[in-house]
């Protein structure tokens, strides 16, 4: 009889154990959790209307846009949109001098290149995937995107930006692509794009999200022997 009373205080002794440190670990990972998302959502609380943009760019798998002020890279850049379209991993029959199998973006600047979407310096066979990318070479990678997907507009409106009378014919079209689709909007109030100047990190990520929707409406997804 004492034998099975102590059996039976230990088993209960065991299982009060148990499920005290159960209800523990679920409430500490309930407190990491919610630590986690309001961390997440309030670290992009002053970036103004940048904000979905930057959550979107997260919830897609792209880390180090904290210091969303800065300027954002052509390397950076480029793997936006690699990693926003979930393109395969793809190897280019070009290789840039300046970005090296170690560099953090290889594989994405290597998936770009040879989709098309970008190109580099052909005169000096680099990339400069840490030089801070203008706003105009971005519409360059997106629009190059785009053609890849196939997506154009289907009514085109002519912007009237008073600093971008001076750009090639090439890049005049392909701001009024972009624009026509939404993904550039320029400042309404000054009448201009600053084509010239260095994006930040939280304007890019508006720019990627506006894009990234456009080939959601259009419903007109890569095919990888598109690509390849």
């Amino acid at each position: 009889g004492a034998i099975n009373v102590v059996k039976k205080w230990y088993w209960v002794t065991v299982f009060n154990v148990v499920k005290k440190w159960y209800w523990v670990t679920v409430l500490l990972l309930s407190i990491t959790l919610i630590s986690s998302l309001t961390a997440s959502a309030s670290s992009y609380s002053t970036a103004g209307s940048h904000e979905k943009s930057l959550q979107f760019l997260e919830s897609k798998g792209i880390e180090n846009l904290g210091g969303f002020g800065r300027s954002v890279t052509r390397g950076e850049f480029a793997m936006y949109i690699v990693r926003v379209l979930e393109l395969p991993s793809m190897v280019s029959v070009r290789s840039y001098a300046d970005v090296q199998a170690d560099h953090p973006y290889y594989n994405e600047i290597q998936t770009a290149t040879a989709a098309g979407i970008i190109q580099g310096d052909t005169a000096t066979g680099k990339f400069h995937p840490s030089q801070p990318i203008s706003r105009i070479h971005m519409v360059r990678m997106l629009t190059n995107a785009l053609d890849l997907l196939n997506i154009s507009p289907k009514k085109t409106t002519k912007p009237n930006f008073k600093d971008t009378r001076g750009v090639s014919a090439d890049y005049t079209n392909r701001i009024t692509m972009t624009y026509s689709l939404g993904i550039i909007t320029g400042n309404p109030s000054k009448n201009e794009f600053m084509p010239f100047k260095p994006a930040t990190v939280a304007q890019s990520a508006t720019f990627i999200m506006r894009f990234y929707n456009v080939v959601e409406q259009e419903k007109k997804w890569y095919s990888v022997a598109n690509i390849v």
